[in-house]
């Protein structure tokens, strides 16, 4: 018997990116917090600088996180087969959350992007992102889940690790349970 896969969700994880600069993207990211303000609510149930400033990638501050994920990002899109065009991949928005005890993310996918992703400036090992399968449930549950039925997969989110998946990929975060996470996020697209 032969089984197709037809919906896989392809998810880049790297750790220990930028470690050196934590301290500074962290200063930033709360004194743009404290200038710019930040909103909540929608599916962000979150602090973040998402409608106030999405433009992080353009400050000097984050000019060594921007090329990373750049150059991560352009081998991502080529293995997902966007063979011609990852070279030109660039940075649409960048911008901050900023996660309390409580806060939580509703279940969500990025429109206009082709790769989104995250970047953990304050993470916690008990702390977890959620990527669910493109349909809500199955009918009825499987008596044991395998690769052709598992309807979600959860990242711890360390502190300086980079996450990045396609930005349809459905996402989400729980209730928090522990004190302060800062994330970067971000989309990709490609240049015209």
């Amino acid at each position: 018997m032969k089984i197709d896969k037809w919906f896989p969700t392809a998810i880049y994880c790297e750790n220990d990116v930028c470690l050196n600069d934590i301290s500074t993207y962290e200063t930033t990211i709360k004194n743009i917090l404290m200038q710019y303000g930040y909103g909540k609510g929608g599916m962000q149930n979150v602090s973040s600088t998402h409608q106030t400033y999405d433009t992080l990638h353009k400050l000097k501050e984050f000019t060594n996180l921007k090329t990373h994920i750049l150059n991560r990002a352009s081998e991502f899109a080529y293995e997902l087969g966007y063979t011609d065009q990852s070279d030109n991949i660039q940075i649409k928005n960048m911008w901050a959350n900023v996660s309390q005890k409580g806060d939580y993310l509703f279940p969500h996918t990025h429109s206009d992007s082709v790769i989104s992703g995250a970047y953990y400036v304050k993470g916690h090992k008990d702390l977890k992102i959620k990527f669910l399968t493109p349909q809500n449930r199955m009918i009825k549950s499987p008596d044991k889940f395998s690769e052709l039925s598992y309807e979600f997969c959860d990242y711890e989110c360390y502190t300086g690790r980079l996450l990045l998946f396609k930005s349809n990929t459905n996402h989400a975060t729980e209730k928090q349970l522990v004190d302060e996470k800062i994330v970067v996020s971000f989309n990709l697209d490609f240049s015209i």
